[in-house]
This record gives C-alpha cells, structure tokens and sequence, in this order.
C-alpha cells in the first residue's frame, strides 16, 4: 500500500478518492454522502455491529481476568507476608541469642571480679 493511499475512517481499509462510501464498511466518505446518510439514518458499520455483539463475552473475559490478576495478587501477597514473619522470627532468634551471649559473658566477668576479689584477701 502507498503511504498516501486514502483509508476508511471506520474500517481503515483503502479507499480511492471520488468515492462515496467505502465497498469495505459502507461509511460515507464523502460530506454529501454524510448528509445523505445522516438524513436517511445512518447504517451502523459493521464493525460496530460486531462490537456490540461481543460486548457481553468481551465483560465476561474481562470479569474472569479482573478475578485471575486478583487472585495473583492475593498470593503474591501471601508469599511476602510469609517471608516478613519468617524474617522477624529470625531477627527475634538472633536477638536472643546475642542477649544470652551478653549474660553470660557478664556473668563470666562477675565471677572473676568475685575471684580475684577473694584471691586478693588472702
């Protein structure tokens, strides 16, 4: 197709210029044939007659896929949720052991103060 070549407004299929209508859709191209038409009543383009008929299964598709990236994302969400408690269980876990490790070198430290205190009285 040339990049000049006219299209269709409703179809974009090629149409020539001097045409009334497109051979495609049938929408006027021209702004007679617009009054004409607009007079007449306008014929729904076939395009449109195909939309609308798909317009419940294209809801319906929509619904099944809202509920599907829902459903991702309630397990997405369950997985970090799960990794969040098993991280704070773990800083909880090194907490006290550096707690424990802290009591018994102090307790260590108290015990040989107690040593040397009763060694130095002798």
């Amino acid at each position: 197709m040339k990049a000049d070549a006219l299209l269709c407004p409703a179809c974009a299929q090629p149409v020539q210029e001097g045409w009334e209508n497109c051979a495609a859709c049938g929408e006027p191209l021209t702004l007679s044939s617009r009054i004409v038409v607009d007079r007449a009543g306008r014929p729904v383009p076939r395009w449109l007659d195909r939309s609308r008929q798909r317009a419940g299964e294209l809801q319906a598709e929509g619904e099944v896929g809202s509920h599907i990236r829902l459903q991702s994302l309630r397990e997405v969400d369950a997985v970090r949720e799960s990794e969040q408690a098993r991280a704070s269980l773990a800083r909880a876990l090194e907490g006290r052991r550096v707690l424990v490790i802290s009591a018994v070198a102090a307790g260590l430290f108290i015990l040989l103060v107690a040593i040397f205190a009763i060694a130095s009285l002798s």
